[in-house]
């Protein structure tokens, strides 16, 4: 990073988390749309099993996106604070939103969790959480700024 206090990487997380989470709610409103709030969890799997391919896709192209839009250097310590960054923040909204739509306590809402088809959309937005290290392998070698 170009300095302690460079804050680039949060700043592309923040901007990372707000993409993703944009597009994961219009997504999981068309679901909850097909689906009652009652389906059996096979069902609810198979609906995210369909969503998270698209998600990952999104969150793959975004992520590029801004790690060259924010410049962010090919270090992993600064690919690591901007997954960290929007997985926190995708985490926090997504209990709030949990919260506020269905009235949960916490301890229900984390006993959701436990569920196939809510186990595996946490193992997907640990994946998002990867993407920008992940990228640092994947993507050519940057010359460094003048």
């Amino acid at each position: 990073m170009r300095g302690t206090g460079d804050l680039r990487p949060a700043g592309a997380g923040i901007a990372y988390f707000a993409s993703i989470f944009a597009v994961g709610f219009v997504l999981g409103a068309i679901r909850t749309a097909f689906l009652h709030t009652d389906a059996d969890d096979t069902i609810r799997l198979l609906a995210v099993m369909v969503e998270i391919p698209v998600m990952l896709a999104v969150a793959w192209a975004v992520c590029g996106w801004l790690v060259r839009h924010f410049d962010i250097p090919p270090h992993a310590a600064a690919r690591i604070v901007m997954g960290t960054v929007a997985l926190g923040f995708l985490l926090a909204a997504e209990f709030v939103l949990g919260m506020v739509l269905t009235g949960q306590s916490v301890s229900h809402y984390l006993l959701t969790y436990l569920k196939p088809s809510f186990a595996l959309g946490l193992a997907a937005q640990f994946c998002f959480a990867a993407f920008p290290l992940v990228r640092l392998v994947t993507e050519p070698l940057r010359s460094p700024a003048p």
